[in-house]
């Protein structure tokens, strides 16, 4: 049965948006009285107003009086809202009760409420999606095909700031972390501008990574950034990272294998007017480390600043590790103070019992080639949910400078084959 303040049910399966078909009629219980006694009887009739959008619910009814709509899910017939006034009340002598048509039409309902209204009942309800700049990106099932372009024109309709919707097509390529998009409604335009953590990023949301879901988490690790602190930004993308640890005073390495992000991520850099040190580069993560990591590192042993790794990149980080092992091998610490190197590592992990913090230190530690109990699940922090039963978590832990240090042999276990991106 269609609910009395909803769409109109000859809406549901359209696959064009058409709003004159949102139109409906709906009778309202109305209570008239003279301007005299509105605001007694507004405070009186607070919890049984209609409560709409786009509708207001105390409108004139001539000149010297008003008329209040009552919400016609509580009061459906005027006995039923004569209820409400017991037979002493005085207020109740001074109104009159009539039945009001209400027209409702397309803008009195959300984004949210028109597209469930809409889609048929057996496909999932589009409840949630995310807003780069002006760009809704959405991540729709194959059961939305047939509906996307009504999906895209309503989120357009009822959402002021939007200026372009793109659905998802694949997933992040392996290569460079951007994904395949389709537009389905509004401007064919990418570029955009994001304000996070004090910083403006400006990118072409088609040709790089973005995540506006992880704003705290980038907000979470620069809180802990001080002027002291050299940053190691392995998988840097356009700088969510690098740029405000920069802004912080922070000395900044930071490098990203595609090259439109390290474009966008120099171009951020001297945009936000930045006053830390910094260099970006367009490298292999693992010739990043070894070539500006390690030499960095080195210069910077005996001066006891905190020493900070992210590895962005959650399908591989991990991977990536073992360029730590042995990195320092030909480097004599033995008469030097060696500054700690804390690292921050992401991941995804989606093992059937969901243990998933376990599963990440056990990873990790074989990369390394740890005994496990190096590495513990309370060094796992839960990031987000990405889907059912896949969990992205941030690995933080001190990088220890024996596996820096250690020397290859044929004894040692064997190292995880390299993956194929990011290779030179």
């Amino acid at each position: 049965m269609e609910a009395l303040l909803s769409p109109p049910g000859s809406v549901r399966g359209v696959t064009l948006l058409d709003k004159e078909m949102f139109k409906k009629t709906v009778p309202v219980i109305g209570i008239i009285a003279s301007n005299k006694i509105i605001g007694n009887l507004m405070k009186k009739l607070k919890k049984h107003i209609l409560s709409i959008r786009n509708v207001k619910a105390v409108r004139e009814y001539d000149s010297d009086k008003r008329i209040i709509l009552l919400d016609p899910t509580q009061y459906a017939s005027v006995d039923s809202a004569k209820s409400i006034f017991v037979d002493t009340d005085e207020l109740s002598q001074n109104v009159e009760f009539i039945t009001y048509e209400l027209e409702l039409g397309y803008d009195n309902w959300s984004a949210e409420e028109v597209l469930k209204s809409v889609l048929p009942t057996d496909i999932p309800a589009v409840t949630g999606f995310s807003v780069v700049g002006h760009v809704a990106h959405l991540n729709l099932k194959e059961t939305h095909a047939p509906y996307k372009s009504v999906i895209g024109e309503v989120l357009l309709d009822k959402h002021m700031n939007l200026q372009s919707v793109v659905n998802k097509t694949d997933n992040i390529d392996n290569t460079y972390r951007n994904f395949a998009m389709e537009l389905v409604a509004g401007k064919d335009d990418m570029d955009v501008t994001v304000k996070e953590n004090g910083c403006t990023f400006q990118f072409d949301f088609s040709k790089v990574y973005w995540n506006s879901r992880l704003g705290t988490e980038h907000e979470r690790i620069i809180s802990s950034i001080t002027p002291d602190t050299v940053l190691y930004d392995v998988f840097a993308g356009v700088g969510p990272f690098a740029v405000p640890a920069a802004k912080k005073l922070a000395t900044v390495y930071c490098n990203d294998l595609n090259p439109h992000s390290y474009k966008f991520l120099s171009r951020n850099l001297i945009a936000n007017k930045v006053k830390g040190e910094y260099k970006s580069y367009n490298m292999d993560g693992r010739q990043f480390i070894k070539d500006i990591v390690k030499p960095s590192i080195i210069s910077h042993l005996g001066d006891n600043k905190p020493l900070v790794v992210v590895m962005n990149l959650p399908a591989l980080a991990i991977e990536f590790l073992d360029t730590f092992v042995g990195l320092l091998q030909d480097v004599d610490l033995s008469t030097i103070t060696r500054c700690p190197i804390n690292v921050h590592c992401y991941c995804f992990s989606n093992v059937a019992d969901k243990d998933y913090e376990q599963d990440v230190a056990q990873r990790i530690s074989k990369v390394l080639n740890l005994k496990t109990e190096h590495i513990l699940p309370k060094h796992c922090r839960r990031v987000r949910n990405v889907a059912p039963n896949k969990e992205m978590l941030c690995a933080e832990f001190p990088l220890m400078w024996d596996i820096m240090m250690c020397k290859e042999t044929d004894d040692e276990p064997t190292r995880s084959k390299k993956p194929k991106i990011d290779q030179p």
